[in-house]
């Protein structure tokens, strides 16, 4: 197993690749929970899924930039061009998950793991739909359910111990450094099986530019 999946390994080159995107990256990440949180008030759980290419494309500024890409504010809603490729991916995945938890929680909890990449996955593949997406997700996730699994309970920690002690206020930094933390993680995964890295589609260079030397 690879020494680039320990956490301190993740942890610390997705701190370096934040440098110099920190403001971005906040900006996209708080205008993105701004929006979905008012959808939710109408719409429930619903919004998810009607505002999944928005969720898609702040994704793909976290990935963006840990591959060292340059992004401007735009690429949050740059993916309602695909609106219906990551609304069924978004749907089909949760769906799937659903129906494992409806057995039992731990089912629920495997199956929410087994497709966690899904979504990268569809940003990296213009061409993979929701099914080829959620398939590869599992093939990738084999041997590293449990290792993700901590990564988000730990998170989970960080978080609810950042709101606290910072009355919320340290949310604004904390929440793009735990995307940019799971974008590493799944280029991390990448990887660790063969796969190209750095790499990415013709499709995402039109939406993003080099960075300057």
């Amino acid at each position: 197993m690879s020494g680039r999946m320990r956490l301190s390994v993740i942890w610390k080159e997705s701190w370096n690749n934040m440098k110099g995107n920190w403001g971005i990256l906040t900006g996209i990440t708080v205008c993105h929970n701004l929006i979905l949180a008012g959808a939710q008030n109408f719409l429930g759980v619903l919004a998810h899924i009607l505002l999944a290419p928005m969720t898609a494309g702040c994704s793909l500024g976290f990935l963006s930039v840990q591959r060292g890409k340059e992004i401007n504010f735009s690429i949050l809603f740059s993916k309602f061009d695909d609106y219906g490729r990551f609304v069924w991916g978004v749907t089909r995945s949760m769906l799937f998950t659903l129906l494992w938890g409806l057995l039992f929680i731990i089912p629920g909890i495997i199956a929410a793991l087994r497709y966690s990449q899904t979504i990268m996955l569809m940003l990296d593949d213009p061409s993979l739909d929701a099914a080829g997406a959620m398939k590869k997700s599992a093939e990738l996730m084999k041997g590293y359910k449990l290792r993700l699994f901590f990564y988000w309970f730990l998170w989970f920690l960080i978080l609810v111990t950042t709101a606290i002690c910072t009355l919320s206020i340290g949310l604004i930094w904390a929440v793009p450094f735990s995307g940019c933390f799971f974008a590493k993680f799944y280029l991390s995964l990448r990887e660790v099986h063969g796969l190209p890295v750095d790499a990415v589609s013709e499709e995402i260079r039109s939406e993003i530019t080099e960075k300057q030397d």
